[in-house]
């Protein structure tokens, strides 16, 4: 059944019909492929801001650019179907009716189009919070890759997150995070490494409490935080408040429930953050794994707050002032003997 959720952006008004519902599984390929098209657009965006020009490449770097966002499309599709059918997790799509208008005066069926999409994970429930040793890399039936051999040693808790996350591609051993793109195996334990020799107080922290939590397949095993685990919007319709709308479902599920709401952002994407922020997510600290700088951000229930429109928008309505009739003079540009109403109307224009 679709939720509605009425916004003081009011983006109904530019795509008809938009509404919140969960994601069916015919809808999974265009997530994937929506997913991957984001992902790389953010990071196509951050090279150029680093380096003020457009990533170029020969012919075979191309090829093997294309073939890793194929192998990383068909892995991500595959982690829907299966993480569909896990309790607590919940895939929210924002969808409209494109041309709809148009549509009503045929008889050709309206073509829903997805806006963006969010992958929401609740805590565990009492007795299932035990983590999954069983790995994800079972192309040829073996358990995952043995990352002590390969560099992993110093992982520790964090061995079975990284062996859920990771898959075999021929001979390439490949990590697929779920707020981002594919990075090799090496890469990611390397940019781990560095992280914990760079600060290891920071890195401890980040193993106990926001990695596992964010990353981990049973999130928050405390059971005080939902968990955003991605946050997907089309380029097109960046700050058009789509954001929002899917972060809405979320914080009332977590109001509702008296939950926080915890998540990884990647600094790649200014439009991204900035909704995060609109949306009152406080950052909890940054770390560069994963060839990206992750932002850990929480979002706490605010008694004083209504989730279902964004902070952005609101504005402080004016009271009618405390006067008698012919004693307004002063606060209202309305002639002196004019009757007064005490009501904030074109005659007067609030509180001196």
């Amino acid at each position: 059944m679709a939720i509605k959720i009425p916004l003081s952006t009011r983006p109904q008004d530019r795509f008809p019909g938009l509404q919140i519902r969960l994601a069916e599984p015919a809808d999974f390929p265009r997530m994937a492929r929506m997913a991957n098209e984001v992902f790389q657009q953010e990071r196509d965006i951050e090279y150029f801001t680093e380096h003020r020009r457009v990533k170029v490449g020969d012919e075979r770097e191309v090829e093997a650019a294309n073939g890793m966002l194929a192998v990383d499309a068909d892995w991500r599709l595959t982690q829907l179907r299966l993480n569909h059918e896990k309790p607590g997790r919940h895939f929210i799509l924002a969808t409209y009716f494109k041309n709809s208008q148009r549509y009503l005066l045929s008889a050709t069926r309206r073509r829903e189009e997805i806006l963006g999409w969010a992958e929401w994970q609740e805590p565990p429930a009492l007795g299932n919070s035990s983590p999954n040793t069983s790995g994800s890399d079972h192309v040829d039936g073996r358990d995952g890759p043995n990352l002590t051999e390969i560099g992993g040693s110093f992982l520790g808790q964090l061995e079975s997150i990284v062996k859920d996350l990771t898959f075999r591609q021929q001979v390439l051993r490949l990590l697929v995070p779920p707020n981002g793109l594919t990075v090799y195996l090496q890469d990611a334990l390397e940019s781990f490494r560095r992280a914990s020799a760079d600060n290891q107080t920071e890195w401890d922290r980040w193993c106990n409490e926001i990695i596992p939590t964010c990353l981990g397949v049973h999130g928050d095993v405390h059971r005080k935080h939902l968990v955003l685990r991605s946050l997907v919007v089309k380029a097109v319709h960046w700050d058009n408040g789509i954001g929002h709308y899917l972060l809405n479902w979320g914080k009332r599920r977590a109001q509702a429930n008296g939950w926080g709401i915890q998540t990884l952002a990647t600094t790649i994407s200014e439009s991204t953050l900035q909704t995060f922020r609109e949306a009152d997510f406080r950052e909890l600290g940054r770390m560069n794994i994963l060839r990206d700088t992750q932002i850990a951000l929480r979002w706490a229930e605010n008694k004083k707050q209504d989730v279902t429109e964004p902070q952005r928008t609101r504005k402080r309505k004016l009271e009618p002032p405390d006067v008698s009739v012919g004693d307004c003079k002063r606060i209202c540009r309305a002639p002196p003997r004019h009757t007064c109403t005490g009501k904030v109307d074109e005659k007067h224009v609030g509180e001196p």
